[in-house]
C-alpha cells in the first residue's frame, strides 16, 4: 500500500495540508476464553442462547438454572473448568526504603 493511500489530509486552522492518520482500531476481546468457575462457562454458553436478555434478568434467571440443573448436566462445565488455563499471579515484592514501604512487582528476564 503506498503511504499517500495509507493517509488522509485535512486543513489545519492555518489552511495548510496535513498529514491525518487514521485512528487505531482496538484490539478484538476474546470472548470464548474458559474460565476456572464452572457456572461462568455456564453463564457465558447462557448468555448465547438469551442475547436479548438484560444483565441483572440474566445472572438471575442463569442463577435459578443452574441451582435447578443435575449433578449430571453440570459435569460438562465442571470438566472445561478443570482444563481451562491456570492464570498465573503476579508477585508483589516489598521494598523498605527509609521509613515508606512500596509494593514493586517482580519482573522475570
Amino acid at each position: 500500500m503506498k503511504r499517500s493511500q495509507r493517509l488522509t489530509w485535512s486543513k489545519d486552522f492555518r489552511g495548510r495540508p496535513t498529514p491525518k492518520k487514521p485512528p487505531k482500531k482496538k484490539a478484538a476481546r476474546v470472548k470464548n476464553i474458559l474460565s476456572r468457575n464452572p457456572f461462568l462457562n455456564f453463564l457465558r454458553d447462557f448468555r448465547n442462547w438469551n442475547p436479548r436478555l438484560a444483565s441483572s434478568q440474566l445472572m438471575q434467571k442463569g442463577a435459578e438454572l443452574w441451582r435447578s440443573m443435575s449433578d449430571r448436566h453440570k459435569l460438562l462445565y465442571c470438566q472445561l473448568a478443570k482444563h481451562a488455563p491456570v492464570k498465573k499471579k503476579k508477585k508483589i515484592v516489598k521494598a523498605k526504603r527509609g521509613n515508606v514501604v512500596r509494593a514493586t512487582r517482580c519482573r522475570r528476564r
